[in-house]
């Protein structure tokens, strides 16, 4: 593996997800966080480039930070993933296999469902802890699909779907951005049900897979302030009593600002620490409840505008003990501050604060 190849990048992803367009009716049964770490991995490839066998693609904190996520719960996010892709599979039908010229009397390849070739998306997972990413290497069969690209593919910006949790929405908006040119999506319904990975027993009837798949997965893509078409109409058609096929019906609207998104929620590299970081002595655990209950007067920390963060990032509780008498508040500090976790996502605030916990390395 060369230099290039095992390399970790500490920058942003910008974004930009291709595949070919086969993976759209592909049939891929992975959570939102499983999907948005391989999308994000994804992105990491060139354009038009082809990439080898052992080629590794990381996913850091910053680019899960840059999806709406907070910094604590982007570590373990990313320590689930490396431990639940690689045993994940994708389903892609033959024709697509034989179009991109991958021979199907290889090892690795399961029979499935009829038309459909079934292969781990993943076919290894490196965890970085010390620099709070993971690295994925992709199947051999999958890379035909996700490099070289120069025609038959879909491309959208991964971060238009920033702080969508529906992995329903998320395979749906890939799908409609292969058709935005047209405004139009045309499926049959039982292929729809594959496409977003219904379970077969799951949801059989019409009107729970309506309500709970394809409402909410409409909902959430037009309610996202930053995705770039809206979806105007579902139209049923019927075939016999049954309703048999939908057409979805969809419109641009006009692109917000998700890169600035996600810089702006993507906290500087000097800003994210490690959990070992994170780990507070009872010295720091005692002198940072002081500094963050406003004890220690500070010119860029106010201890104001921290307890408004508490409130927006689910702290409610501490929020509320913003009027209370300040050893009662960093008593309460203390109790979080033992938690690497919210040292993590306040670290920020610390910072402004005094507190210097990020390790310096050595030039190599």
């Amino acid at each position: 593996m060369d230099e290039q190849e095992s390399s970790v990048p500490a920058e942003l992803s910008d974004g930009i997800v291709r595949y070919d367009n086969a993976i759209n009716s592909a049939i891929v049964r992975l959570s939102a966080i499983e999907l948005r770490i391989a999308l994000l991995a994804i992105t990491r490839i060139p354009p038009k480039e082809q990439i080898s066998a052992n080629s590794i693609h990381y996913v850091n904190v910053m680019d899960m930070c840059s999806m709406g996520m907070t910094p604590g719960n982007a570590y373990a996010a990313l320590q689930d993933a490396a431990k639940s892709l690689r045993a994940k599979a994708i389903l892609v039908q033959e024709k697509d296999l034989l179009r991109k010229g991958v021979q199907l009397d290889e090892k690795g390849l399961i029979g499935a469902e009829d038309g459909y070739w079934e292969f781990s998306l993943v076919k290894a997972v490196h965890y970085v802890k010390s620099k709070g990413c993971i690295g994925l290497v992709f199947n051999d069969f999958a890379l035909p699909f996700i490099s070289d690209l120069r025609r038959n593919y879909t491309q959208w910006c991964l971060y238009d779907l920033a702080g969508v949790t529906s992995a329903y929405a998320i395979r749906l908006y890939g799908i409609l951005m292969q058709w935005k040119g047209t405004g139009t999506f045309i499926v049959r319904l039982d292929e729809l049900r594959n496409m977003l990975g219904v379970e077969p027993d799951k949801l059989e009837r019409y009107t729970s897979f309506k309500s709970r798949v394809i409402n909410v997965a409409v909902r959430a893509i037009n309610e996202a302030p930053y995705t770039t078409l809206q979806i105007d109409e579902v139209e049923e058609v019927k075939v016999g009593r049954k309703v048999g096929q939908l057409i979805f019906h969809f419109s641009k609207r006009v692109a917000r600002a998700a890169q600035e998104f996600a810089l702006k929620n993507s906290p500087q590299d000097n800003l994210l620490l490690t959990v070992e970081e994170a780990t507070l002595s009872e010295k720091q655990i005692e002198m940072f409840a002081d500094w963050l209950s406003g004890k220690t007067k500070s010119k860029e920390y106010s201890a104001s505008e921290f307890f408004k963060w508490l409130e927006e990032h689910g702290y409610t509780k501490l929020a509320a003990l913003a009027a209370a008498a300040r050893p009662e508040i960093a008593k309460s500090f203390r109790h979080l501050l033992r938690n690497p976790k919210f040292v993590i996502d306040a670290y920020p605030w610390l910072y402004k604060a005094g507190a210097r916990l990020k390790r310096r390395t050595e030039a190599k």
